[in-house]
């Protein structure tokens, strides 16, 4: 996962060294390092147009918060905090754009709003995953050995889980609604699905609103809504 900052100087990217890098563009060069998770790093975004404020979310079920301004190249400081709630890992992270709301995707099949402000500190969630099922599975060929049942962290401080659409075999992502055709707040969640379509959700209620089946019934990895015209497209295979 990669994405520019919102000054276009910089790209933060997630590695499978279970790290996060800065990129300068001008130098092509790494300048900033976040180390802190304990598996692959699938997912990274910025909190909002400035380059201060990275979110990160990884295979080790965790999302984290880092400050840009106190991450050198060499000898990484430690997370801002860790928002805590899905039990598998992360596929995918969207920004709203305003620093403090951010929508993730995972392979414990839901998508969940946060609120930034949430963040624990170490002390709150070290030993969280103790206490949350853990299941020996490989979502690219197995099916989610939890399927029809809800799994829920018994420390989950996410705002709002969306059910209902199946997260296997890649990284698939979920996105809010632009905010030409629905509002400020962004009304709508959506995301691609292993059933071959898009699910959309309501952000304030959870609810599952429309599920889009495209004729060939395949997996559909990536959608985009337009941003002024109610039309999407998607990839899949």
């Amino acid at each position: 996962s990669v994405q520019w900052s919102g000054d276009g100087r910089e790209i933060v990217a997630g590695t499978n060294d279970q790290s996060v890098v800065v990129l300068d563009v001008e130098t092509k060069r790494v300048v900033a390092r976040a180390e802190g998770h304990q598996d692959d790093v699938n997912a990274v975004t910025y909190a909002d147009g400035s380059p201060n404020v990275i979110v990160s979310g990884s295979d080790d079920t965790f999302i984290k918060v880092w400050d840009r301004r106190t991450m050198p190249a060499l000898n990484p400081p430690p997370a801002l905090g860790v928002l805590v709630g899905h039990t598998e890992g992360l596929t995918h992270l969207h920004s709203r754009g305003d620093g403090r709301h951010v929508l993730s995707n995972a392979k414990d099949q839901t998508a969940k709003l946060w609120d930034l402000r949430a963040v624990q500190v170490k002390g709150a969630w070290g030993s969280s995953r103790q206490s949350v099922p853990q299941f020996n599975w490989d979502y690219r060929w197995q099916e989610y050995p939890a399927a029809g049942r809800v799994v829920r962290h018994p420390h989950d401080t996410s705002l709002m889980t969306y059910r209902g659409h199946t997260v296997q075999h890649t990284l698939i992502r979920a996105y809010f609604s632009p905010q030409h055709t629905t509002g400020t707040c962004q009304r709508f969640i959506y995301t691609g699905s292993v059933e071959g379509g898009v699910h959309v959700y309501d952000v304030l209620t959870g609810q599952l609103l429309l599920a889009l089946v495209s004729g060939s019934a395949c997996l559909v990895r990536d959608v985009s809504w337009h941003p002024f015209d109610p039309t999407m497209a998607t990839v899949s295979w």
